[in-house]
């Protein structure tokens, strides 16, 4: 059995080992970032671009369109139903007629064009998000690539703008799930 005195230095040297394997494993880290982050740039931005493509080309431009149509089909062949319908012709008086027809564009279509919108903003806000992961990637890797490490402020200066970007995005999502 060791004495008292034996292991009040044990305890007392256990953080000088430690020191030199923290700093093994902080530059082993930094020599994987070195490497990693310049590797996947192109692959991030390709991903990305077709993230962004899908989004743009599949959902903004045909999915969103296609319902914003739709919408206003649904409406315009309601509206003339209304015009051409029995009751008009029987007299119903011009006031009544438009109360409706603003009635409908403002309680109804409106509302659904809106949500579209809403949702095509969405869409933009990933787009942009996105642009802006990517870009802050690339500053990364441009750092690395010069053998060089990024500083403190630079990197908080990426996330801050990726961080801004994407509270946009959750805010925009959450009001539209609302």
């Amino acid at each position: 059995m060791k004495s008292d005195a034996s292991n009040s230095s044990y305890f007392y040297s256990l953080p000088r080992l430690i020191e030199p394997i923290q700093e093994i494993f902080e530059g082993k880290r930094r020599d994987t970032l070195n490497e990693v982050i310049p590797k996947a740039n192109i692959p991030l931005k390709t991903y990305a671009m077709g993230l962004e493509t899908v989004v743009q080309k599949v959902y903004i431009d045909t999915y969103l369109r296609s319902e914003e149509a739709a919408v206003d089909n649904y409406f315009i062949d309601y509206i003339e139903e209304i015009l051409d319908s029995k009751t008009r012709k029987e007299g119903n008086s011009v006031i009544t007629l438009a109360n409706t027809l603003i009635s409908l564009d403002q309680d109804r279509w409106n509302p659904k064009k809106d949500e579209i919108q809403k949702r095509r903003g969405l869409g933009y806000t990933y787009i942009s998000l996105l642009k802006t992961i990517v870009s802050s990637h690339e500053e990364l890797a441009a750092i690395y690539n010069e053998g060089k490490q990024p500083s403190q402020k630079a990197i908080e200066s990426l996330l801050d703008k990726n961080t801004t970007v994407l509270k946009e995005y959750i805010k925009q999502a959450k009001e539209l799930s609302n």
